[in-house]
């Protein structure tokens, strides 16, 4: 989300962001800025669209159900995952719900989170790719070509139906 608001795309997002005292300092780490930008930022974004209460002790865990279902009325998702550095890639319920929710999806995660998906048999969108992302080992680089393609897909009428329903079928078998 900081990315996304650094190059002012934020305003096209339906957003979710949790920070508590048991992620702050990892956020705070991942994101190199000083504590004043830091709480500006989360200030601006915390809390989520529908509502959901996150257990405020020593985890931020949710498991993603129950959820508001129009939240996925939108043209895409970018799945924050749980990791960006875990190895091999975690998949979690925010990849799975969103399948189910017949999304495309970008996953701003661990690299190979997409190699992991389609070894399991599901489409990535890897022809819809201005900027391929899944094998950059660098964050600063996965992420800088993940919001490459949020710009694009943003300004672009994309046929991913076919992609999407077969993922959903998949998921489904």
């Amino acid at each position: 989300m900081y990315a996304l608001e650094q190059f002012e795309l934020t305003d096209r997002c339906i957003a979710s962001l949790f920070v508590n005292p048991y992620n702050k300092d990892k956020c705070k780490q991942v994101l190199k800025i000083n504590d004043q930008e830091f709480e500006k930022f989360v200030t601006k974004f915390q809390g989520s669209p529908d509502k959901i209460a996150v257990p405020e002790q020593d985890s931020i865990h949710y498991g993603g159900i129950p959820y508001d279902a129009t939240l996925f009325s939108t043209k895409f998702r970018v799945v924050s995952e749980t990791h960006i550095d875990h190895n091999p890639a975690w998949i979690t319920e925010k990849t799975w719900i969103t399948i189910l929710n017949k999304q495309p999806f970008l996953i701003a995660g661990d690299h190979n989170s997409c190699k992991k998906l389609q070894d399991m048999g599901f489409k990535t969108f890897d022809q819809f790719l201005i900027k391929p992302y899944d094998h950059i080992l660098d964050w600063t680089q996965r992420q800088a070509a993940i919001i490459a393609n949020v710009k694009y897909w943003l300004e672009t009428d994309l046929d991913m139906a076919a992609e999407v329903e077969h993922n959903y079928q998949h998921l489904l078998q």
